[in-house]
């Protein structure tokens, strides 16, 4: 492809002269490729090198000017470059493992949080997945990566979503030739003019993977800055849901058919969720304004259902049905020319689902700016007179797109003082007065500017109008007493005007009753001139009121009233259900009694009563002796006096009582309660040495006509309580422990009343003694090695399985309870308390001591060798080449400050007639014989007897016998 400099080096000759003039070249910059496919960078007549920026993205250029790629070390630190030289940063995925780099680009190391998660990397930089051990403790790392343990590792460094280190616990690199230092800010623009895009030619590579188990799904080549189309993966039993720059979905995601436009290497995973926890779309509607102007713009929004959907994400496209418009991913639509648009969501969960809704493009309105009432002084002096206002009314400008107003009136004064009027406004603007004052019209635009416009209207010479008027009783009530010499009911009855200041000069009172000729009503009552109602015979009555106003204006109006005779008083009886006869008194156990109410006077609206029983002690105190039900029958429960109260329900408040005497009731059990300890402790051997728990079943009331109950014990199920063989009780409430677990305790009353109590039990196995062993039985440990301690608990079904741990001197003869007087950790070695790990330090013997958390008193113990153990042999030999029939002594050096500083000898064969050699396991002299007939190889090796799997090795070759 040609390249046109925007510079060119133009010389002028000069015809006639023997000198000419050069103008210089101006520097321009393009990239460069020589035949080997090194891409250089040049400005002016130089190629760069060291770190540059060039169009926004990072390149590095070594001395020679070669562009670089791949991982490069520059002082301590490492950087990643794609395959266009491109400096990444933030996450790398490289030949199968993650990398991170932060926003300077240098690869990270160590214990790293980044945006509030924790990760662990190697030395290499290769980001942990699985587990990681960190001095000791267990750390269990998700897919991506993430520690997800329930205790965190503390972190060297902490970086921001945009890589940079907000925290740095530990010493930074300082003068690392970094691409983030100022220097290297000065961006290099490419001048390189082209007909076609500077970089096309330059070929990367796009990889599609499966983010479940990382396999490649496509590659595709894809030159500089083309685009290319993502497609939707299909997978049986996962749904699809969108591509990832990050396999665990961390990263930057793209729908199935976006387009990405390629500018360097690209892998993309795809993002899967499994069908049984997938939902589909079954809903979409569409929400927002139905119209927008040309060039504004309006939120649409999709309501998708169910709610809960697993991708109810939506594809927003518009179609242009007369008129035209735009929408973008976020739903927002921009009018463009006026007509009518059609806007689809679609569901982007691969259902097809989909909604439309039309949209009318408008053109841009005119709104008002200022709208005015005109008149010096506008006012209404006329009793009921009326004022179009409309005709005061000015709105600007005159073209304006709607100059609709709506009208209202606030009843406010103009000055401080100012009588406060009363007026109405219709919908077209006509104000009608009501009452003196001023009030205040109000003009407001209609096209949503918000202008309005204002003007004080001052009306006189009206009269307050009587308009209407309601009759009630006091707090709206319906109802009044029949009144008697006792009960002096009353109603005070009100006629509400309308308005409540209306000018009156009479209000008038009368009652329309049985009495009244041509009257429906039923009932009797008078009515006072100030209003006030009594009743005098039950039934119905109507109160009328008449009222006249000053002008001679009259206006009536009537509300029926209920009059009511309520209960006067109540006799209460008690009659057998066997014989009917009448009694006062209850003498069988549990016996029951029918009350009868007679209320009084005959007339009364209402007889019905409601019915409680009390102590007979003056004061209504809730009694336990009786019940009584809603129909009035009355049982004994307990010995002794009650009153039994019927309660008109009427609302008069009248209550009739009558005492009954109960006799000869059984007292029964109400509630059980167990008494006895919560568990119980036993040792291995419960046939000899048998535990007992004593329980004592607590009744309430405590004293009751039988005490006696019946014990049992069970063990829980899933299906509720079974026999066991863990205890068993005897009906004196002993329970016998026989082995570990929970068992459950009931008693049942005896007396007939079905009382039950249950208590849990926990029967504990307590620990007897203590069995100390190492791992795989070892009883040495290395230098700097460890060595897992186990203590095996006894019995083996001990409820506490748990220890202590100590390490002391080899000669501590007794463990005292006290640890503070043992010499612990004595600088042979050292032990983790709680999980047994032994760690060797120095070469000596010490003892490692388990101490029970369930009792301190037992313990196990274990001597240990500390030894310095053998880390490397080498094998020596006075020759490396001997003849068939010869000895050879091998010999091992490297074990001068190993604790056994014994090896094994073996060989093993190589290549020849190898069974024709041996060697002595403990001397390692190398033997052959002479039936040996062609050259014979073999390894000796020698082992370290230490156990820890040091050796050494030497090829030693045999030649057979020169024959003559």
């Amino acid at each position: 492809m040609k390249r046109k400099l925007i510079s060119k080096i133009i010389a002028l000759s000069i015809v006639g002269t023997v000198s000419a003039t050069i103008y210089p070249t101006r520097a321009f910059a393009a990239w460069t490729k020589d035949n080997q496919n090194n891409y250089y960078y040049t400005q002016g007549n130089s190629k760069l090198t060291g770190w540059n920026k060039i169009n926004g993205s990072t390149y590095y250029f070594d001395e020679d000017g070669i562009m670089k790629t791949g991982w490069i070390k520059i002082d301590s630190s490492w950087y990643y470059l794609d395959n266009s030289g491109v400096l990444k940063r933030g996450w790398i995925y490289y030949n199968n493992n993650w990398y991170y780099s932060d926003a300077s680009g240098v690869m990270q190391t160590g214990i790293i949080k980044i945006v509030g998660s924790t990760y662990i990397f190697t030395s290499n930089g290769i980001m942990q997945t699985g587990h990681a051990i960190i001095n000791g403790t267990f750390y269990t790392l998700d897919n991506s990566g993430a520690v997800v343990s329930n205790s965190t590792p503390s972190a060297n460094k902490q970086f921001d979503e945009y890589g940079k280190c907000v925290l740095d616990s530990g010493n930074s690199t300082s003068n690392i030739d970094a691409p983030n230092e100022s220097k290297y800010n000065e961006e290099i623009v490419d001048q390189s003019k082209s007909d076609e895009d500077p970089n096309e030619g330059r070929k990367f590579k796009v990889t599609f993977k499966d983010s479940i188990n990382g396999k490649d799904i496509e590659d595709k080549t894809v030159k500089y800055g083309r685009s290319i189309k993502l497609d939707e993966q299909d997978k049986d039993g996962y749904k699809f849901v969108e591509w990832n720059t990050m396999s665990s979905g961390k990263g930057k995601s793209y729908d199935s058919g976006d387009n990405v436009k390629i500018r360097s290497d690209l892998t993309l995973y795809a993002i899967w969720k499994q069908e049984t926890d997938t939902k589909s779309v079954t809903s979409i509607s569409i929400s927002g304004d139905s119209q927008v102007e040309v060039g504004k713009k309006i939120q649409l929004s999709a309501d998708i259902l169910p709610s809960d959907a697993t991708n109810t994400k939506v594809k927003w496209s518009v179609t242009n049905n007369g008129g035209s418009a735009t929408i973008d991913n976020d739903g927002i639509l921009t009018g463009a020319t006026t007509g009518k648009v059609t806007v689809t969501a679609t569901a982007a969960d691969g259902s097809g689902l989909s909604s439309s809704k039309d949209v009318n493009i408008v053109a841009q309105k005119t709104l008002v700016t200022s709208i005015t009432i005109g008149g010096d002084s506008v006012a209404i002096t006329q009793d009921g007179g009326t004022l179009d206002i409309r005709t005061l009314l000015s709105v600007l400008p005159e073209n304006a797109s709607d100059k609709e107003v709506s009208w209202s009136v606030s009843k406010v004064a103009e000055n401080t003082g100012d009588a406060i009027g009363n007026a109405t406004i219709s919908d077209s603007g006509v104000l009608t007065a009501l009452g003196n004052g001023t009030v205040k019209v109000i003009a407001t635009a209609k096209d949503g500017s918000g202008i309005t416009g204002s003007k004080f209207v001052h009306i006189s010479n009206q009269t307050v109008k009587l308009t209407s008027m309601a009759v009630r009783g006091k707090d709206n009530l319906k109802v009044v007493n029949v009144g008697d010499s006792t009960h002096n009911y009353s109603l005070q009855m009100y006629a509400d005007l309308v308005p409540t200041n209306a000018d009156i000069s009479s209000t008038e009172w009368s009652v329309k009753d049985s009495t009244t000729s041509g009257s429906t009503m039923t009932g009797k009552a008078m009515i006072n001139s100030s209003g006030v109602l009594t009743g005098t015979s039950p039934g119905t009555v109507t109160v009328a009121a008449k009222v006249t106003t000053k002008s001679g204006d009259v206006i009536t109006g009537s509300q029926e009233i209920n009059v009511v005779q309520l209960v006067t008083s109540i006799d209460v009886i008690g009659r057998s259900v066997t014989d009917q006869t009448t009694s006062s008194s209850i003498t069988t156990n549990g016996g029951t009694l029918q009350m009868e109410a007679t209320a009084t006077p005959t007339n009364a609206n209402t007889k019905d009563v409601t019915w409680s029983v009390v102590e007979n002690d003056a004061k209504g105190t809730t009694t336990d002796k009786a019940t009584i039900s809603k129909s009035g029958i009355l049982t004994a429960t307990k010995n002794g006096e009650v009153l039994v109260q019927a309660t008109a329900t009427d609302g008069s408040g009248v209550v009739g009582s009558k005492v009954i005497t109960i006799s000869n009731q059984l007292i029964k059990v109400s509630k059980l309660t167990i008494d006895g300890l919560d568990n119980v402790e036993i040792g291995s051997d419960t046939i000899s040495s048998p535990i007992t728990l004593k329980m004592t079943a607590v009744t309430t009331p405590q004293v009751v006509s039988d005490n006696s109950v019946e014990w049992s014990v069970k063990e829980m199920s899933s299906s509720g309580p079974v026999d066991t063989d863990k205890a068993t009780i005897n009906q004196n409430g002993l329970l016998t422990a026989k082995s570990p677990g929970k068992v459950v305790i009931i008693v049942k009353a005896k007396d007939g009343s079905n009382t039950i109590a249950t208590k849990e039990v926990e029967i504990i196995r307590k620990v007897e003694s203590l069995v100390v062993l190492g791992a795989n039985s070892s009883k040495k440990v290395a230098t700097n090695g460890q060595l897992q301690m186990n203590a095996f608990v006894l019995p083996s079904d001990a409820k506490d399985q748990t220890v202590k741990w100590l390490v002391v001197q080899a000669t501590t003869d007794e463990i005292n309870n006290n640890s503070s007087k043992l010499t612990l950790n004595p600088g042979l070695a050292s032990i983790e308390e709680s999980t047994g790990i032994l760690t060797g330090i120095a070469n000596g013997e010490v003892k490692v001591i388990a101490i029970s958390n369930y009792d301190n008193s037992i313990k196990g113990q274990l001597l240990v060798d500390v030894v310095v153990p053998v880390t490397s042999i080498q094998v020596q030999s006075s020759s490396q080449v001997i003849t068939a029939g010869e000895q050879l002594q091998m010999s091992a050096d490297g074990l001068s400050d190993a604790t056994d500083k014994v090896v094994t000898w073996s060989i093993q064969g190589i290549s020849g007639d190898t069974g024709q050699v041996s060697i002595n396991n403990n001397t390692g002299e190398l033997t052959t014989t002479s039936n040996i007939t062609q050259k014979t190889v073999v390894t000796v090796i020698a082992t370290a007897h230490d156990g820890f799997g040091a050796c050494g090795t030497a090829t030693i070759t045999i030649n057979p016998k020169k024959t003559t």
